[in-house]
């Protein structure tokens, strides 16, 4: 999943080092979620992995998880990386 949503965006060059991961989930319905299964983990692995992030822990990634919201016609998950690069070295 990680992959397909890599093709659409533009890759960096090399490997951020520090970066915010903005992580936003929209659901198909408005059933009850316990946020601790949305830790994003499952999103960061692959994006070391795919050569996005160097790194995921805590010294190179500022983690934002949210709810969107519920959408029936388009359920999803929205990431955003915004790179620090140069701002805190």
């Amino acid at each position: 999943m990680i992959k397909a949503a890599l093709c659409k965006a533009e890759r960096p060059k090399k490997p951020l080092v520090k970066a915010i991961v903005k992580i936003t989930y929209f659901f198909k319905d408005n059933i009850r979620r316990d946020p601790d299964n949305y830790s994003g983990k499952m999103i960061l692995d692959p994006l070391v992995k795919e050569g996005v992030l160097k790194d995921d822990s805590f010294e190179n990634v500022e983690l934002h998880i949210r709810k969107g919201g519920v959408d029936k016609l388009d359920p999803r998950t929205e990431i955003e990386i915004i790179s620090l690069e140069g701002i805190y070295e």
